[in-house]
C-alpha cells in the first residue's frame, strides 16, 4: 500500500508538465467516473442486443461457461502481474494517463486506448488458439476491456485488503455464482440479463471480503464486467460494447 501511495503522490507532481509527456505504457480503456444512475448503468453493461442464446442445455451452458470465466480470470492475473513489474517512471505517467488524460489531451488518449485494447486482443486471441478454443470476436474485444479494467482498479483504484489475484478470484467467484443462477432460466424468453444488475450490486456490496475501500464506482465496475460477461456467454449476439463501462 505504502508503495501505491508514493506512486500516486509523485504522479501528481507530474500534472504541471503532464500535457508535454507521451507515455510508452498502457492506458484505460474509457473514462474515469461511473454515472451513477442504475439504469443507465446496467444499460452500458450489457449494450442493446441480446437476441439468440448461445446454449438451451443448462450443463452446455455451464461447461462452456466455466472454462471461458477460468480463462479470463487466468489471463487477467497474467495481466496485472506485468503492470506490478514496470519502472516507477512508468508507473506514474501511467497513474496521470488514467486519472488526467481523457481532460488534458482526449484524441492522444483515446490513441491510446485503441492501441492497448488491440493489444490485450492479440494476447487474448493467442491464448485462445493455444487452447483450442473459438470465440466470437466482439467477446474477445470486450474481454480486453474487462481485462484492462480489472487491472486499473487495482493499481490506481487500489483495493488495499486484497491482492491482485485475490481481487481477480473473488470476482470469479462471483461471476460463476450469477452463471449458475442463469443456468436456471435459460428456457426464459423473456431473459434480459440487465435486470439482474441491482441484484449482483448487492451481492458484491454484502461481501464480507469487502471493505470500507470499496468505493461506489469500483463495486459498480466489478458489477458491469459480470453482467457483460454472463450477456457474452449467455447469448450469440451480445452487443460489441461499444459504450463498455466506464473506469
Amino acid at each position: 500500500m505504502q508503495l501505491i501511495q508514493f506512486l500516486f503522490f509523485n504522479a501528481l507532481l507530474y500534472i504541471s508538465c503532464v500535457l508535454t509527456f507521451k507515455s510508452d505504457i498502457p492506458s484505460t480503456s474509457t473514462a474515469t467516473s461511473a454515472d451513477p444512475n442504475e439504469e443507465r448503468n446496467s444499460e452500458e453493461a450489457t449494450g442493446s442486443s441480446s437476441t439468440n442464446l448461445l446454449y438451451t442445455s443448462k450443463n452446455d451452458f455451464l461447461l462452456a461457461s466455466n472454462k471461458i470465466c477460468t480463462f479470463e480470470s487466468l489471463l487477467s492475473i497474467t495481466y496485472s502481474r506485468k503492470m506490478a513489474k514496470v519502472s516507477l517512471s512508468k508507473m506514474n505517467k501511467f497513474i496521470v494517463h488514467v486519472t488526467f488524460g481523457e481532460s488534458i489531451d482526449k484524441e492522444y488518449y483515446d490513441r491510446e486506448n485503441i492501441a492497448l485494447i488491440e493489444d490485450i486482443k492479440k494476447l487474448i486471441k493467442q491464448s485462445l488458439q493455444v487452447r483450442n478454443i473459438s470465440y466470437a470476436e466482439h467477446k474477445i474485444h470486450s474481454m480486453a476491456y474487462r481485462i484492462f479494467q480489472r487491472a486499473t482498479n487495482l493499481y490506481v483504484f487500489y483495493y488495499e485488503n486484497l491482492s491482485a489475484r485475490a481481487f481477480i478470484l473473488l470476482e470469479k467467484k462471483h461471476t460463476r455464482f450469477w452463471l449458475r443462477q442463469i443456468s436456471s432460466v435459460l428456457d426464459n424468453a423473456n431473459l434480459n440479463i440487465r435486470d439482474y444488475y441491482i441484484k449482483i450490486k448487492e451481492r458484491i456490496n454484502n461481501d464480507n471480503i469487502i471493505t470500507y475501500d470499496w468505493d461506489a464506482k469500483r463495486i459498480h465496475n466489478m458489477t458491469c464486467r459480470i453482467i457483460q460477461f454472463l450477456s457474452d456467454l449467455a447469448f450469440v449476439d451480445s452487443s460489441a460494447y461499444s459504450d463498455l463501462v466506464k473506469i
